[in-house]
């Protein structure tokens, strides 16, 4: 159908479809391309998509014991999409790797100054040679100066100054993030859960922050918009819906229930509600 049809775009689109379920993706580039070259899709489109099924190739390499080969699709995939994380992480790593420790920091303090992610935080440990616990304080402090007020930046400090026992430090932190919305997610909560227990071995106060932390906003995952799949690492491929690069970073949907507020309620009481991005959907019992 494509052959006899290039320029159809459903034809494309499904064919294009086919080859990335298929792992063929160097095919999927070449109808990419095509479909940019006949104006099917834009060009920041197919940009995108071409560091995402580079990064792909570059894990396959990996996988098959070809390093080198893997590091050229890795610096591909970052320099055609700077913002596309899982790229600039393997190309970090990638360098690390090679022995290039200092390049790789600058590769992470540059993407940090644009958008902290806390997947950036393990490849400037070893950049750093961190082994130990005040070495990851000194990796984490140079690593925040490139976004200091970011909530991912005090995160980050408030987790190494835990490890280093640093209590004071890892306090300021926390109660500067309890200024803004950083104090109802999650893992913030679990870290004063850690503090309190850590500095005072306040096992009461401990306890509270872990209720919180169970009622408070799910952490940050790799979400599938198309169909809201949520996955701690990415994958160019949803495992649920098929969906291609359809995965993001942001907090899941969460599940809460409608309250009964009268005697004579009626049938959507004590349902589940799905919330996501603001907006309430009610799902039934089925």
């Amino acid at each position: 159908a494509y052959r006899l049809q290039p320029k159809s775009d459903w034809v494309s689109a499904s064919l294009f479809d086919l080859q990335v379920r298929s792992g063929k993706w160097l095919d999927a580039q070449v109808t990419g391309d095509e479909q940019a070259r006949l104006g099917l899709i834009g060009r920041d489109d197919n940009r995108r998509r071409k560091a995402v099924l580079a990064l792909q190739q570059g894990m396959e390499l990996a996988r098959s014991g070809d390093p080198e080969e893997a590091a050229k699709r890795y610096k591909f995939a970052h320099e055609g999409a700077p913002e596309f994380m899982p790229a600039a992480v393997a190309w970090a790593g990638a360098l690390i790797d090679q022995g290039k420790a200092r390049r790789a920091a600058d590769v992470v303090a540059k993407v940090w100054a644009l958008m902290p992610h806390p997947d950036l935080v393990e490849p400037a440990m070893r950049a750093a040679g961190a082994d130990d616990a005040l070495g990851r304080v000194k990796a984490a402090e140079r690593l925040a100066a490139a976004n200091k007020d970011h909530p991912e930046s005090l995160i980050m400090l408030a987790g190494a100054y835990l490890e280093a026992q640093l209590w004071g430090e890892a306090r300021s932190r926390l109660t500067t993030l309890a200024d803004g919305d950083g104090a109802s997610q999650a893992r913030v909560c679990r870290l004063w859960a850690d503090l309190e227990e850590a500095e005072h071995n306040d096992t009461a106060a401990a306890r509270d922050w872990l209720r919180r932390a169970a009622l408070a906003d799910a952490d940050p995952a790799w979400v599938c918009d198309s169909c809201g799949n949520a996955v701690a690492a990415w994958s160019a491929i949803c495992g649920n819906c098929g969906g291609f690069d359809s995965f993001h970073w942001r907090r899941p949907p969460y599940v809460t229930r409608l309250a009964d507020t009268s005697a004579n309620a009626g049938p959507v009481a004590n349902l589940p509600v799905v919330v996501d991005r603001g907006r309430d959907v009610i799902v039934d019992n089925d």
